[in-house]
């Protein structure tokens, strides 16, 4: 494996915002706040775990490493499952109820990720909404700073324009 591979929770993060993806893994920028702290705490319990047989007769092998060559992605699975059938099934803890930020569900995110963002150099620019608010690297990102000296920079383009 090489170093080019990119981190599967960094598809979760980028998913989320892809700023605080970038505050992460190219900045090397984190802050625990409550969420990050009960995340932490689910997987300090499914990481210690080997193996067990569950109930329904498949084999659940905890903190899994995996990776892709061919598509560049390394990681941990929190359990995958192996069933008799010869069925995998990976499962992801999460702390809480699904929210309504998809970004558990980083299909596209990823591709997204693989192609620009962490290899750019370039930080995302801020999203600057409700996502912010609970971001425990709300006071590194400076999103509402960030967004008014965009407007400002917007405003300055049209400074000079004729008048409708």
């Amino acid at each position: 494996m090489n170093d080019d591979f990119v981190n599967l929770s960094a598809l979760n993060q980028f998913a989320y915002c892809p700023r605080r993806c970038g505050l992460i893994y190219q900045e090397g920028e984190f802050a625990d706040n409550l969420h990050t702290a009960r995340g932490n705490a689910e997987h300090a319990r499914v990481d210690r775990l080997d193996h067990v047989v569950t109930r329904e007769g498949a084999r659940a092998e905890y903190a899994l490493p995996i990776w892709s060559d061919r598509i560049g992605l390394i990681g941990k699975c929190d359990v995958v499952e192996f069933w008799p059938d010869g069925t995998v099934f990976p499962v992801e803890y999460k702390h809480g109820p699904r929210r309504k930020w998809l970004n558990d569900d980083p299909q596209l995110a990823g591709q997204a990720m693989c192609l620009s963002v962490i290899d750019s150099g370039t930080l995302p620019p801020a999203l600057n909404d409700a996502r912010c608010r609970e971001c425990s690297l709300k006071p590194r990102c400076q999103p509402e700073l960030l967004g008014a000296v965009d407007g400002q920079r917007s405003l300055a383009r049209t400074l000079f324009e004729a008048a409708p």
